[in-house]
């Protein structure tokens, strides 16, 4: 009989690759935004709604695994609303850090609430077809979710590399 150790190691949040990663999505999200603005059709704006009420659904019964998986569902349909599904395979395995990161942030209620108001308002945006408000309102979540660094990483610390 053979038997063999295997352990699990997980890295630590690189807070470098946390901004350069905020960085890549939201440069591509704010071309997004301007494109589904300027031309969204109403069934993608229905698709959203539908996916905001899961996330205000999941976010009700504090069941946070549903809510992450609602917040990637909205930025998906937006990806490919757009015509590009493969950027946004490429944005899931560039931002491990940052969802990882997110993954913490989510069972602080007014963070998951102030994540779930910009959803709307970027959702507002497109279906008024307003491009800059939608861009502002992108913008809003890499910046939220910066502003937190300092007091996740004061409650844990032993996740973080720098």
């Amino acid at each position: 009989v053979e038997i063999y150790s295997t352990v699990t190691v997980v890295s630590l949040i690189d807070l470098n690759l946390v901004r350069e990663e905020q960085f890549l999505r939201l440069s591509i999200e704010q071309e997004i935004v301007q494109n589904l603005a300027e031309n969204a059709e109403k069934s993608i704006t229905e698709q959203l709604k539908i996916v905001l009420a899961k996330q205000k659904r999941a976010l009700a019964r504090r069941d946070f695994r549903e809510l992450e998986a609602t917040l990637r569902l909205f930025s998906k349909i937006l990806y490919e609303a757009s015509s590009v599904p493969d950027l946004w395979s490429l944005v899931c395995r560039y931002t491990i850090h940052s969802d990882r990161l997110r993954n913490l942030l989510l069972p602080t209620a007014a963070v998951s609430n102030d994540i779930i108001q910009d959803n709307f308002l970027i959702l507002q945006a497109i279906a008024d077809h307003d491009c800059k408000l939608a861009q502002v309102h992108v913008r809003n979540q890499p910046v939220r979710l910066l502003n937190n660094i300092s007091e996740i990483r004061e409650r844990f610390q032993d996740y973080f590399r720098n």
